[in-house]
């Protein structure tokens, strides 16, 4: 389907997309349910007031693209690369925001901003210099996720698993982090806090 090119104000439901050459697109006003997209290019697309519903991306590209007030329930991405997109974008108020609904097994989302969003899922991804301030991570699976210079303020950690996680620094006295799960070594970080020194 490398010919296919998504067109604005569609219905696409039950499809399955591959190879999709849309980089630097405008789509506006389409919605997708239960599509499936494989090894496609998004990246620096705009995507403005469109609805992915129990969607799935694949080896996928959408660095820097623009979700503009869309929407996302119950949407995968899978070894994924979204480096520097911002998600605050899916909605202008916070009602808008709690819809989104999104999970990421081993992509990159490096560079990102979620602030003031629910994941239910960051496994084995790269989250380098994320922003996840006020995030809500509710019993998130984290595991084996590099968090280096990822920013956690005021979000809700509490029952999130983030055995083999790693690089991350969360202040435990700005953030709910009850029944989270860490493992040693990287566990040490969150000690930092309450400046207190531990020796071998």
């Amino acid at each position: 389907m490398a010919n296919v090119t998504l067109k604005s104000k569609q219905n696409y439901n039950g499809q399955k997309f591959s190879r999709l050459e849309m980089a630097g697109a405008k789509i506006a006003s389409s919605d997708f349910e239960g599509c499936v997209f494989e090894n496609c290019a998004f990246n620096e697309a705009a995507l403005t007031h469109c609805r992915f519903t129990k969607c799935r991306f694949v080896g996928c590209d959408l660095s820097l693209f623009k979700p503009q007030n869309c929407r996302f329930v119950d949407v995968e991405f899978v070894e994924s690369k979204l480096v520097g997109v911002d998600w605050t974008e899916v909605g202008e108020t916070k009602t808008d925001r709690m819809l989104f609904s999104a999970s990421f097994d081993r992509c990159v989302l490096d560079y990102g901003v979620l602030k003031g969003l629910p994941a239910k899922k960051l496994f084995k991804c790269s989250a380098r210099e994320v922003d996840f301030t006020e995030a809500d991570l509710q019993e998130a699976d984290c595991r084996e996720t590099d968090f280096a210079g990822a920013t956690f303020m005021r979000s809700d950690l509490r029952g999130a698993n983030f055995v083999g996680a790693r690089n991350y620094a969360i202040d435990v006295t700005q953030n709910k982090v009850r029944k989270a799960r860490f493992s040693w070594p990287d566990a040490m970080a969150l000690t930092a806090a309450f400046g207190v020194v531990i020796e071998e």
